[in-house]
């Protein structure tokens, strides 16, 4: 039996979703952190890191899919 065109084009577009989404939370914490203390900064380093991870995983899936 054939698989469905949409076995491989809904997880891409989820993917493509997901990526600009993260990249979507980086921008905000970039806003955010130009008006944040100093006391704040370790955490806002997390969270970039843990965006960062996540686009690239994103981005690796995505590259395999295609």
């Amino acid at each position: 039996m054939m698989e469905s065109r949409l076995n491989n084009i809904v997880p891409a577009q989820l993917l493509k979703l997901w990526i600009n989404q993260e990249k979507d939370l980086v921008r905000e914490l970039v806003a955010l952190g130009e008006m944040m203390a100093s006391p704040w900064q370790q955490r806002l380093l997390q969270l970039f890191e843990r965006h960062f991870r996540r686009i690239g995983d994103y981005t690796q899936v995505y590259a395999t899919e295609k």
